[in-house]
């Protein structure tokens, strides 16, 4: 992988020493893999929530109200959105036990079912959701 995973393992590295700031210190174990399937179940929800409010706020960046006058996208704040998308993806997945190596092993078994599916014509009668149980 060589520099790009040095980058994305920084990227890591960088979230973690951000979120031991802005996560109280009594539920630093979520972080840790220390945290019961509830405690995670918590902070995956709430990281999930704050994916989703982020694409929202993503969305309205992008010129998707037929009804407006707008003719530019802020192409400026997309940066700052997907960014801040990334900040919470970073947290999610690691609250999900996952470093930057085995996101990207994960991430390439992923790619080639998606591959797989797309040769096949993707569609929701050829669709499995079986396949997925090997992204292990």
């Amino acid at each position: 992988m060589g520099k790009n995973s040095d980058r994305l393992s920084k990227l890591f590295a960088l979230q973690a020493k951000f979120n031991d700031r802005v996560v109280p210190e009594g539920m630093k174990k979520y972080l840790r893999g220390r945290a019961s399937q509830a405690e995670r179940n918590k902070w995956l929800l709430r990281n999930a929530r704050a994916i989703i409010h982020e694409a929202v706020e993503l969305e309205d960046s992008c010129l998707w109200k037929w009804w407006s006058k707008d003719k530019d996208i802020d192409l400026q704040n997309i940066r700052v959105e997907i960014i801040d998308l990334w900040h919470f993806l970073l947290s999610i997945t690691m609250f999900a036990n996952l470093d930057a190596d085995e996101l990207y092993r994960l991430y390439k078994k992923k790619l080639l079912i998606n591959h797989h599916r797309q040769d096949k014509g993707y569609s929701k009668k050829i669709k499995d959701e079986s396949d997925n149980l090997s992204v292990v």
